[in-house]
């Protein structure tokens, strides 16, 4: 795979050509006067045990934006490899510095934990 980013794109988060949010089922939930806006979804990527890009149309995503100057976004989503995906023996976490990928638009603060059973957990905080 040549292409290496997770890219946020008003919530479009990509590993190259895997979709992991799909914009039509994003919701907002919060006011344009609150401290934060959240965003909710579903489908993301993460990796399988040999960090193979792994697609979870079904996981749940949150992406909540700070309003403040500092203009702080965190996204977290949670889902499971699908058939065929491999499963670590133990609890495995991926990031930059081990995979070389960027999270939220060019963003190294990311976090990846995938389990034997399958879940996986992503974390991108984009200062």
């Amino acid at each position: 795979m040549s292409c290496k980013s997770l890219s946020l794109q008003f919530i479009s988060l990509s590993l190259c050509s895997l979709t992991a949010l799909t914009a039509a089922l994003v919701v907002p939930v919060s006011g344009a006067h609150a401290a934060a806006d959240i965003v909710r979804g579903s489908g993301c990527a993460g990796f399988d045990a040999n960090g193979t890009p792994a697609f979870d149309p079904a996981a749940q995503v949150q992406v909540v934006f700070t309003n403040n100057k500092n203009g702080v976004a965190n996204a977290r989503c949670e889902g499971n490899l699908q058939p065929g995906q491999v499963l670590p023996t133990k609890a495995l976490k991926f990031n930059f510095a081990n995979t070389g990928f960027f999270c939220l638009g060019g963003d190294e603060t990311w976090q990846e934990v995938v389990t034997p059973s399958g879940n996986f957990s992503l974390i991108c905080h984009l200062k």
